[in-house]
């Protein structure tokens, strides 16, 4: 099977599998997830504080009133220092990081091309998340990504299905020759216009997209896509 050098930019994607990460989020970003988490945190405890409250007759009335302020502030503060500290792998196992190491280290990309003979467009966040099935000419569904984890930023590496060329009928994906990442998608041959589209849902068995084998085919007849996915 053909193969191509790995560019810079997949290097350091690959580099990026095998350590990990502090997530990419701005302190705006943290701050008003730590908010959101610790509010809901703080309507759960506050929910079986009343409930206890009624049950055995005490009320938080006067001097005790102000301490209903400490437990969001301390949920609070407690979720900015782990947004902070927080750091992700995404494949920690010993294998799975063993077979990156040697698609690092053999510095080649493997070339898979596919004919498709079906495209539907599957779409989240008003659009602006694209997402493909593929129906191939050999009868297997293909699901594109994107097929990064979720914080991962490269200028150089947006990892989008139609970014160069596709959907087309003739396309080639470059991935990993051991862990099957996924890398690049690029259509060869006449565009292929989506014969369908519907909003995404979120379905557990597509969080995976990244790699090629493992995931990306999926084992759903064409025909019950939409009813599956949608």
């Amino acid at each position: 099977m053909e193969t191509r050098p790995l560019t810079d930019p997949e290097r350091r994607y690959l580099e990026w599998w095998l350590k990990g990460r502090k997530l990419s989020l701005s302190f705006y970003e943290r701050a008003v997830g730590s908010v959101f988490a610790s509010g809901c945190l703080t309507l759960i405890l506050y929910a079986l504080l009343a409930a206890a409250c009624k049950i055995f007759g005490f009320t938080m009335g006067g001097k005790w009133g102000a301490t209903l302020l400490i437990p969001p502030a301390v949920l609070w503060v407690g979720f900015m220092i782990a947004g902070f500290m927080m750091r992700r792998r995404p494949d920690s196992t010993a294998e799975a990081r063993k077979r990156i190491q040697e698609d690092l280290a053999g510095g080649v990309a493997r070339i898979h091309r596919f004919r498709a003979a079906e495209v539907m467009l599957a779409y989240r966040n008003e659009r602006r998340e694209r997402t493909y099935f593929v129906r191939l000419d050999d009868g297997r569904v293909l699901f594109l990504g994107p097929w990064t984890f979720w914080g991962y930023t490269d200028p150089q590496m947006t990892l989008v299905p139609d970014e160069h060329g596709f959907p087309s009928g003739v396309f080639e994906i470059a991935a990993t020759p051991n862990d099957q990442l996924i890398l690049d998608v690029v259509g060869r041959g006449d565009y292929l216009r989506p014969s369908d589209e519907l909003e995404l849902g979120d379905d557990p068995d597509l969080s995976k997209a990244s790699r090629l084998e493992s995931a990306g085919f999926i084992d759903v007849p064409w025909e019950k896509v939409r009813k599956k996915y949608g």
